[in-house]
């Protein structure tokens, strides 16, 4: 199971950066995301999607909000 997770992690961070190369923006991906999963696992039922929109959201948040906050830290650091 370990060695699955890291190929999958692997290959998750080599389509990330492809994305990014792309400048395909974070929602826009989610958004395929969510639509190549409803595909494949539609029969889970809306409840689960919903879950998976909100934490979706939540993680969208703290990214931005944690990047922020290093950008902030930067500033500061260069006042100093």
């Amino acid at each position: 199971m370990g060695e699955l997770r890291e190929r999958c992690l692997y290959e998750g961070e080599k389509l990330r950066g492809k994305r990014m190369e792309e400048e395909i923006g974070g929602e826009e991906m989610m958004s395929i995301d969510r639509k190549v999963v409803k595909e494949v696992y539609g029969s889970l039922g809306e409840d689960v999607f919903d879950w998976v929109d909100f934490l979706i959201e939540v993680m969208i948040g703290y990214g931005m909000g944690y990047e922020e906050d290093e950008r902030v830290r930067g500033i500061e650091e260069e006042i100093k």
